[in-house]
């Protein structure tokens, strides 16, 4: 079984794929800020939202791109 917090897994490809299907980018983008955000306590958890937040991060354009939509969107940094 794969971990998710493997890069190369299915897992990724499935979820690029259903946020692409479903959501707008400025969605992803501000699912990604959220999610860049959460902090716990479980480094498993942790390494899971970061992992995540950094796949929508790249569909969005990448770091830069995405923070310019959420200004756009009046995300606060």
């Amino acid at each position: 079984m794969q971990r998710i917090d493997d890069p190369m897994n299915e897992d990724k490809q499935m979820i690029e794929e259903a946020m692409r299907s479903t959501l707008t980018p400025e969605a992803v983008a501000a699912i990604a800020w959220g999610a860049r955000r959460a902090i716990t306590n479980d480094r498993s958890v942790q390494r899971q939202l970061d992992w995540f937040s950094t796949i929508l991060e790249n569909m969005t354009g990448g770091p830069i791109e995405h923070q310019k939509t959420c200004d756009d969107l009046g995300l606060e940094r």
